[in-house]
């Protein structure tokens, strides 16, 4: 359908030449663009002018240029980059701000989810899997590479931390599983008067338990 309202514009919205852009799926007005420039940007279109050419949010975490652009189809807020030197950044713009522990900052600002360096060529191109939300391919060309890699990322990144450590003590003996040493000397105790009761047990006739 036709509409009377002007298209939006923002010229010089990178300082280098515009490589990828990205809708998002949740959010009508929101779209992403990766540059030459290194640069990532969020934008609302609503605010989109030659006056005004700022972005809701502008990620720096590439060191190359960004070739692509990858909006996740199930997940508001999550998207993915990629650049020439073979890395992936997934990113997530709802946790922009998040606090973080100081052993956190070390990995990256709060909004870098995740990244995937197992390329070793320039990545030409990256995809969600639509029916399987967290699962990516992509591709790398160069250095004869010619590469196509299929991965996911760990549920335990994206999920809530409560719900992830609900799970992993579910888990724990399996995880961490602990040795004799570890238990206490009251436990030992128990456990080597158990062993010995399934010794008699095993070892005494049936025709002479007493009644």
């Amino acid at each position: 359908a036709r509409t009377n309202k002007e298209a939006g514009a923002a010229k010089l919205a990178h300082s280098d030449d515009i490589h990828a852009v990205g809708w998002s799926v949740h959010d009508a007005h929101v779209l992403v663009t990766g540059s030459k420039d290194t640069t990532v940007k969020v934008w609302d279109r609503r605010t989109l002018s030659d006056s005004s050419v700022r972005p809701m949010y502008e990620f720096d975490t590439h060191i190359d240029s960004v070739l692509c652009v990858d909006m996740n189809p199930a997940a508001r807020g999550v998207f993915m980059t990629a650049d020439e030197v073979g890395r992936i950044n997934v990113f997530d713009y709802t946790k922009v701000g998040a606090e973080q522990t100081a052993e956190q900052s070390i990995a990256g600002p709060p909004q870098l989810i995740f990244q995937h360096c197992g390329h070793r060529g320039t990545v030409w191109d990256i995809a969600w899997n639509p029916y399987d939300p967290w699962t990516v391919a992509s591709t790398s060309v160069g250095d004869n590479q010619n590469t196509l890699q299929l991965w996911r990322i760990n549920d335990l990144i994206y999920r809530p931390e409560e719900e992830c450590l609900e799970e992993l003590m579910h888990h724990r003996d399996v995880i961490c599983p602990r040795s004799k040493s570890d238990k206490s000397k009251k436990q030992r105790k128990e456990d080597d008067r158990a062993a010995d009761e399934d010794m008699i047990r095993e070892d005494t006739p049936t025709g002479n338990k007493e009644k």
